[in-house]
């Protein structure tokens, strides 16, 4: 499936509180800024797959910024409150073009900052997240939340999704075995 070259211009989102964000595709030049929100985020909750203390390799990052605009099959969008990046929405096609029975699903992760919290800026991500599916004629956009997500859970619930099924005992968390749901929306 071709789809169109789609990048996030940047926009500015006035959520709950008066809290201004800009939101845009993030560029190369800050792939730091990005490894720095991935270790607060590791920190501030054991709902990602982030983990902290293991920082990602800064040039990694930045290669895969650098490639945005030619990957058709992926987009990663921050949110900067004050400068500072406080939310983050990555989506890539499960099959990244290695095979045509999947080039209609994406999978995505959204992480935001606790002091991002509470301002409406998950649901503006979810809306963005679903106008670049429709851009790109994605049919399915499916995640996994962990067991006890429950903010993250009711945001998707919220926008249409619906949790499929479970993975059982499927992530280690503190030397206990949670479940993870798997949740998906269908365009």
């Amino acid at each position: 499936m071709k789809s169109p070259k789609i990048m996030w211009h940047p926009e500015t989102f006035t959520g709950k509180g008066f809290a201004v964000f800009e939101i845009r595709t993030l560029t190369p030049e800050e792939a730091p800024v990005l490894n720095n929100f991935l270790e607060l985020i590791a920190q501030e909750t054991p709902f990602t797959n982030e983990f902290a203390g293991q920082p990602e390799d800064v040039e990694k990052i930045r290669e895969g910024l650098r490639k945005l605009p030619e990957n058709l099959a992926i987009f990663w969008i921050g949110a900067f409150l004050g400068g500072e990046l406080v939310g983050f929405l990555g989506a890539h096609g499960i099959a990244s073009g290695r095979h045509p029975y999947f080039d209609h699903i994406y999978t995505f992760d959204l992480m935001i900052l606790k002091k991002a919290w509470g301002k409406n800026l998950g649901s503006r991500l979810m809306e963005i997240l679903d106008a670049q599916a429709a851009g790109r004629g994605i049919k399915r956009i499916e995640a996994l939340v962990k067991e006890g997500n429950e903010r993250a859970l009711a945001l998707y619930k919220k926008h249409g999704y619906q949790v499929e099924g479970t993975r059982r005992k499927s992530v280690r968390l503190n030397d206990k075995y949670i479940d993870e749901y798997y949740v998906a929306k269908l365009f």
